[in-house]
């Protein structure tokens, strides 16, 4: 699994993680429900009901990037799973602070 040797080369352990299917039950319940690419968060918004605005492309709070997208490494190679793995930590930093503003009183999640 390219997923688990990436995270791996990093320090991080996700060899006993078992991915799940998207429920509106997990939507319900999201702080934020975070998509690699638009086409990913297009088919939570067409499925769900009620269209949540909890969905949020990973990329998107970062400032000045050309593409909010990270392109999906499924059945790659280890190189895409490490390019993604690398986007998503440079976006970190810009997804804490939006996820405090989301956590903040008052604010609609």
């Amino acid at each position: 699994m390219n997923s688990v040797q990436a995270l791996k080369k990093v320090g991080i352990d996700v060899s006993r993680h078992r991915s799940q299917s998207l429920t509106q039950n997990l939507l319900d319940e999201a702080l934020a429900v975070l998509c690699m690419t638009e086409s990913h968060r297009a088919l939570i918004m067409v499925q769900a009901d009620p269209v949540p605005k909890n969905v949020f492309l990973f990329r998107e709070f970062v400032p000045n990037l050309p593409d909010f997208e990270i392109g999906d490494p499924y059945g790659g190679p280890l190189k895409l799973y490490e390019a993604a793995r690398d986007e998503m930590v440079e976006s970190i930093p810009s997804l804490v602070q939006q996820i405090k503003t989301l956590m903040m009183p008052g604010s609609v999640s």
